[in-house]
């Protein structure tokens, strides 16, 4: 990338934009004193690092299915990504959202934006699926760039629910809902930063997980925002989430938004004793306005379930709760989600693994392809960057960030 050296009339501009007054004199000055730092760049552009997660395995890529072998439209491309022949997934068959990267295979994040961009890393948590037998066989339909939670505006059609096409199967990870009813599916991951792995799971009867915050390594993957991202499994039953769960989670030290954690076993969990295990059911949750009823009472019965198992279930009042989707996840969406964007994914001088190849493909396409965002991304960019230059990073500052 070769970098042009600022122009006097660049340098007028810009010093408009960061809000001062330059005279001939200092812009005179100040254009002979940015070539040399300028052409010190392009070294510095030359510099490849990597993530260096990818193992050795065997890669095909497949054409994208026919209607009549995809009728819920839930498949972007089918391939075959093979590692290990043996571990915890041995002849397990691996479906992933269309924003996780896999070395060779095309991601575009449900969106004509990046179009033609092909990963040269993996995912964390795709080494370790591959490394532990997994067999990756479908890259997964999604809500263009993640912003909605319907299943309705991906680039490449609608993601219809598997019990009556007629409905949706939810978003943002509805291709890895609807997936898991063809028989060359056996577990996905999808990604939540909003419920968009609970809400295709509930749509479309699988079972989907959004795990702790930080518990599964989010390296690799195209994200909303920092504070709210987390990858995680989904599947047809409990103890196929368990395992792969257990695959996935971990440290990872390129992952800045990690504690440390300690994995467990979770399928073996799954036959312990309940007893003494508190749950707390959110009375805000119920009684809703848009609550279907039929799903209150399925929640109700499953908890009397849980308590009949010994499990100590108590009802706790949060009124937050109702303001939850109408105040603060917007208002951390549209900021954060604005200058992550705007930053071409990877923010500055961040910890962690940075991925070069995507962010420069993000920062040329939202420039030259901008008008092809959806318009559920164009409003959140809108809004963010007239919150972030309008009231300075308005959410920081309120300290509200700091409690969610």
């Amino acid at each position: 990338m070769k970098i042009r050296p600022p122009s006097k009339n660049d340098l007028y501009r810009l010093a408009n934009e960061n809000h001062m007054e330059l005279n001939d004199e200092e812009l005179e000055v100040f254009e002979s004193l940015m070539k040399p730092m300028v052409k010190s760049f392009d070294k510095f552009f030359s510099i490849r690092p990597t993530n260096g997660s990818s193992i050795t395995r065997d890669v095909s890529i497949l054409d994208k299915p026919s209607c009549r072998e995809d009728p819920f439209n839930a498949i972007i491309r089918r391939c075959v990504v093979s590692g290990s022949s043996n571990g915890k997934l041995a002849g397990k068959r691996i479906g992933l959202k269309d924003n996780i990267s896999v070395a060779g295979i095309p991601l575009t994040c449900g969106s004509t934006v990046l179009d033609g961009f092909v990963p040269d890393d993996d995912a964390t948590i795709v080494t370790r699926i591959l490394g532990e037998g997994g067999k990756i066989t479908a890259i997964l339909n999604m809500d263009d760039f993640a912003y909605s939670g319907a299943g309705a505006i991906s680039a490449y059609g609608p993601i219809l629910n598997p019990h009556n096409t007629h409905y949706l199967a939810g978003g943002s990870s509805g291709g890895s809902a609807a997936s898991l009813y063809y028989d060359y599916v056996d577990m996905t991951i999808g990604c939540d930063q909003g419920g968009s792995i609970r809400m295709p799971a509930s749509w479309c009867g699988v079972v989907g997980l959004k795990p702790t915050f930080g518990l599964v390594p989010y390296t690799g993957i195209v994200g909303a925002d920092a504070t709210i991202d987390h990858a995680g499994p989904m599947a047809r039953n409990v103890e196929d989430v368990a395992l792969l769960l257990e695959v996935i989670a971990g440290n990872d030290h390129k992952d800045p938004r990690q504690i440390e954690f300690n994995v467990e076993s979770y399928v073996d969990n799954l036959s312990k004793n309940i007893s003494g295990l508190r749950i707390g059911l959110v009375r805000e949750g119920f009684g809703l306005k848009i609550s279907d009823p039929e799903v209150d009472t399925s929640v109700r019965n499953a908890l009397t379930v849980l308590g009949d198992l010994g499990a100590d279930i108590k009802e706790v009042s949060i009124p937050e709760h109702r303001d939850i989707g109408k105040v603060i996840a917007w208002a951390i969406a549209a900021e954060g989600g604005a200058m992550g964007l705007r930053e071409n994914g990877v923010g500055y001088h961040s910890g962690g693994h940075h991925n070069v190849a995507l962010a420069n493909v993000l920062g040329k396409s939202r420039i030259t392809n901008g008008n092809d965002f959806p318009p559920s991304v164009k409003i959140m960019l809108l809004l963010g960057t007239y919150l972030n230059q309008t009231y300075r990073k308005l959410l920081l500052y309120s300290g509200l960030g700091n409690q969610v």
